[in-house]
């Protein structure tokens, strides 16, 4: 996800997908990583796109998953905190599971979207983003009322 999509710096505890088509989703056992992108489109090696640490901020089995509210939404076991600067890679990988549920996206300029089989260090890429909301607690800098008046 390009930093200009998501903005200023925010503790992410939540994403979700808008679906498509599905009601639910069944995982053996669903993980979600996070961390900075080396760059704005992705390559074909998971590892090579990351520029700095790949941190697990969700695993669990026997994952089901369901429409809520017009969103399917994964709560993060650790919160990530995106500093407000460069883009941001969101990793999805499970094993094996039952159902489905298809997501909306977008046509992008460049490869930012990649499927591969479960463990594969390659994938295939595509020029599309799947639709996403990143939930969270923005990190605002505190300001006095005169610096915030001066601002305009």
């Amino acid at each position: 996800m390009l930093g200009s999509e998501i903005g200023d710096a925010m503790t992410i505890t939540s994403i979700g997908f808008k679906p498509t088509s599905g009601t639910s989703a069944l995982f053996d056992e669903l993980s979600v990583y996070m961390g900075p992108a080396s760059g704005s489109v992705l390559v074909s090696n998971f590892e090579a796109n990351y520029s700095g640490d790949r941190l697990l901020v969700y695993n669990k089995s026997g994952v089901l998953l369901s429409v809520s509210g017009g969103w399917v939404t994964v709560p993060l076991d650790t919160p990530y905190f995106y500093s407000g600067s460069g883009n941001l890679i969101i990793e999805i990988a499970w094993p094996n599971g039952d159902l489905e549920i298809y997501t909306g996206y977008w046509g992008t300029s460049g490869n930012r979207t990649m499927t591969a089989f479960y463990g594969s260090p390659t994938g295939d890429l595509y020029d599309f983003c799947p639709n996403l909301l990143l939930s969270g607690s923005m990190s605002l800098t505190p300001m006095t009322f005169g610096a915030i008046k001066a601002s305009f």
